[in-house]
């Protein structure tokens, strides 16, 4: 009886090895795939952080533009509303028979007769005055 016994605990042992190594196995497979899907994060996660600095770039260049643009904007509205001007006292002088035959200084430019050194006093930037 107790040798049937021992032999019954033996085969529990034999038994209970086979069961550890079929679940140490399948322990370094779920290793192995779990390391796997490790790397495949890894790189989700540097591509992810990549495309939000190229995201954030692309902002920033946008941003810039449509700063740019509309200082663009700005600016051809200003020469607009100066040239709007310009038209209306052209018409103005047009209209009048006195103002049609005076000279006007300051908003026509003439061609230069002296020498530019010989120049004195503050040189003129723009042939319009603007706000």
């Amino acid at each position: 009886e107790e040798a049937k016994e021992i032999e019954q605990l033996r085969a529990e042992i034999q038994k209970a090895k086979l069961d550890i190594d079929a679940a140490s196995k399948e322990l370094l497979e779920a290793q192995a795939h779990e390391a796997g899907l490790r790397a495949t994060s890894q790189k989700l996660l540097a591509e992810q952080q990549e495309a939000n600095d190229l995201l954030k770039k692309i902002q920033e260049e946008h941003r810039r533009e449509n700063e740019q643009g509309k200082m663009q904007v700005e600016d051809l509205e200003q020469q607009i509303a100066d040239l709007s001007a310009n038209l209306r006292m052209r018409k103005q002088f047009s209209q009048s028979d006195e103002l049609c035959n005076a000279q006007i200084f300051g908003t026509t430019s003439t061609p230069e007769t002296k020498s530019s050194g010989a120049r004195r006093g503050k040189k003129k930037g723009s042939r319009f005055f603007r706000k």
